[in-house]
């Protein structure tokens, strides 16, 4: 059986979960600090093109993009859409991540968010995959969280339900 895929709309943002040992320990340590214990979580980023689906993330080789869902690699996946995303609010947020775009990733954020409190503390602007997400929401008027979210606080973000819409969850 083969599985629908979505059309996927510039500002839908996803959470993906992977296996290696980063992932899981990034799970470990949301699962430390948040008290549902039940991050499935592990990487997050959005979609900025339609056609071709491409994405904005903070991966190990920096800031760039993949293409949905060739270059996904089977890994498991929750789309989600803002019921008050347009154009506007879109190139609101884009604009300012742009600027990111090409800038290498911030290894050493990891540690402040292994240690929770002190992932809002970020004197050198560089941001990990889900800062990426929260400056891009941010900037499109779509929360006044500003710095620290992981995983899990985009998780328990969507599933609060309207204005958030699940798109799509699976594996590709």
């Amino acid at each position: 059986m083969t599985l629908k895929l979505p059309q996927i709309k510039r500002g839908d943002i996803f959470l993906t979960r992977s296996e290696g040992f980063l992932g899981q320990a990034i799970r470990t340590f949301e699962n430390i600090w948040d008290p549902d214990v039940r991050a499935d979580w592990n990487h997050g980023g959005f979609f900025y093109n339609e056609c071709p689906a491409e994405s904005i993330e903070a991966l190990p080789e920096g800031i760039t993009g993949r293409r949905w869902p060739q270059e996904f690699g089977g890994e498991k996946i929750l789309i989600a859409r803002h019921e008050l995303m347009d154009d506007v609010r879109f190139w609101q947020g884009f604009q300012r991540v742009e600027m990111e775009i090409g800038e290498p990733y911030p290894f050493h954020r990891l540690i402040l968010h292994a240690f929770k409190p002190l992932a809002e503390i970020n004197l050198s602007g560089m941001n990990v995959c889900t800062e990426i997400v929260q400056m891009f929401c941010f900037f499109a008027g779509l929360t006044t969280d500003r710095h620290g979210w992981n995983p899990h606080d985009i998780t328990n973000w969507i599933w609060q339900g309207p204005p958030w819409r699940i798109v799509w969850g699976g594996v590709p």
